[in-house]
C-alpha cells in the first residue's frame, strides 16, 4: 500500500497572504546553526523605495563549539525558484556556543516574491559547511534543507508554491517546486490539494489529486511542476497539500520484458525494452527501446513491430500490434531510441513477439 507523506500549507486569498509554516525537519544530520523569528517588511524611506526588503530574523549557535566566519545571504524567488533578488553578503565573526543574535538583511529592488531562501556558509569543529532555508511568503517561517538525504520515512518537501487563477473562468492555476529528502527514490507521486474556508475549525470546500509531473523523484531530486486545478472552489481561505507513493521497487507488469543487452552479432538488434504504463495515463502503454545496426552498411528503412499474442503453440493468436516504420534510415553502426504510446491499452495477453525488418541501402551509381 502507498505511504502519505504529508507537507501543511495555508494560504489566505485577499490583501494579505500568510503562509502555515513546513513542518520541522530538525535531526542529528542537521547544520550547528538554528534560525526562528523570521519576520520580512517593506523599507519605506521614500515614496519610491517600497520595493526594499528587510529580513529580520533569530540566529542561534546550536553547536557546543565555536562558529565563526558566517555569511549570510537572503534570496527572494518565484515560487519556481527564479530568483527576483539577492541581498548582499552580510557576515558575523563568530557566535559563541549556544548563543543567540539578531540578523537584519536588507535587500533593494524585490517588488514582488513567493519564497525566499536563506544561504549561510560558516565555519565550525568539522570545517567549513553551508546550509540552505527556505520559506513562504513573507512571513512563514523558514525550514532546513537537509545537506544530505535522511535515512527515514519518505518525505517530499515542499521548497515553493503558488496558486493563482489566470482568467475569471479558467482552471486554478499550480506551481509546485518539491525535493525528495530521502534516501529512497519515488514513483508514482500524487499530489492532493485540499480546500477549506480558512477558518479556526476548518470546513472542507472541495479537494484534487493528480500525478505530480511524471509521479518520479530520485534521491535528492528538486523538481518543478506546473498543472491545472479543474476542481478547485471559486473561493476557500486556505490549501492542504499531501503527497503519497509507491516504493520505485514495486515490479512492473509488464517486466519480464523489459530489458536487454545487445549482442553484436552483424544484425540490426533491438534492446533496452522498456514497456511502461504513463504515470499520467494508466490505461496507455509507453513501448520503449534502442535499435543498433550492427551491420557495416547503411539502411534505407528499419520496421519494428512488436504483437501481443494469446494462447501458445498453433493455438497463439495476436489481439494487438503495433508498427513503427523509421524511413529515414540508419547509418552503419548507428543506434537510435524508440518510443510509442498504446492508448486505452486494456489488452489480455500472454507474450510478446517483437520483429525487426529492414531495408539495406541502395548504393547511389
Amino acid at each position: 500500500m502507498p505511504r502519505p507523506f504529508i507537507i501543511n500549507r495555508a494560504l489566505f486569498f485577499g490583501v494579505c497572504l500568510l503562509a502555515a509554516a513546513l513542518p520541522s525537519l530538525v535531526n542529528a544530520a542537521d547544520p550547528s546553526l538554528a534560525i526562528k523569528d523570521w519576520g520580512a517588511t517593506r523599507v519605506r524611506k521614500t515614496a519610491d523605495a517600497s520595493n526594499v526588503v528587510l529580513g529580520e530574523f533569530k540566529l542561534t549557535n546550536a553547536s557546543d563549539g565555536e562558529i565563526s566566519d558566517i555569511g549570510i545571504v537572503i534570496s527572494y524567488q518565484m515560487a519556481d525558484g527564479q530568483e527576483v533578488r539577492a541581498s548582499e553578503p552580510t557576515t558575523i565573526p563568530k557566535l559563541a556556543p549556544r548563543e543567540t543574535k539578531d540578523v537584519a538583511v536588507q535587500t533593494g529592488w524585490a517588488p514582488h516574491y513567493e519564497c525566499y531562501e536563506i544561504r549561510l556558509t560558516y565555519r565550525d569543529a568539522s570545517g567549513q559547511q553551508q546550509a540552505r532555508w527556505v520559506g513562504r511568503g513573507e512571513q512563514g517561517q523558514p525550514s532546513v534543507i537537509p545537506s544530505a538525504p535522511r535515512d527515514a520515512e519518505p518525505q517530499v518537501m515542499i521548497l515553493g508554491d503558488v496558486l493563482w487563477w489566470d482568467k475569471p473562468n479558467a482552471p486554478l492555476q499550480a506551481v509546485l517546486r518539491v525535493k525528495n529528502v530521502t534516501t529512497e527514490p519515488l514513483e508514482k507521486v500524487v499530489v492532493k490539494i485540499t480546500f477549506d474556508d480558512g477558518g479556526r475549525q476548518p470546513k472542507i470546500l472541495g479537494s484534487w489529486s493528480g500525478a505530480l509531473g511524471d509521479g518520479r523523484l530520485a534521491v535528492g531530486e528538486e523538481k518543478v511542476v506546473k498543472f491545472s486545478v479543474p476542481t478547485a472552489p471559486k473561493s476557500h481561505g486556505a490549501y492542504r497539500i499531501e503527497f503519497s507513493h509507491a516504493a520505485a521497487s514495486a515490479p512492473s507488469e509488464f517486466a519480464r520484458w523489459n530489458g536487454g543487452e545487445f549482442l553484436g552479432d552483424g544484425k540490426v538488434e533491438a534492446a533496452h525494452w522498456n514497456f511502461e504504463r504513463p504515470f499520467s495515463n494508466p490505461d496507455a502503454l509507453t513501448i520503449a527501446a534502442r535499435l543498433h545496426n550492427t551491420l557495416s552498411e547503411p539502411l534505407e528503412s528499419v520496421t519494428l513491430r512488436v504483437a501481443f499474442v494469446t494462447g501458445t503453440g498453433s493455438d497463439q493468436r495476436i489481439v494487438r500490434e503495433v508498427v513503427v516504420q523509421m524511413h529515414e534510415g540508419m547509418a552503419a553502426g548507428a543506434t537510435r531510441d524508440v518510443r510509442v504510446t498504446l492508448r486505452n491499452f486494456k489488452t489480455a495477453f500472454d507474450s510478446v513477439e517483437r520483429t525487426i525488418l529492414f531495408q539495406p541501402r541502395t548504393p547511389t551509381p
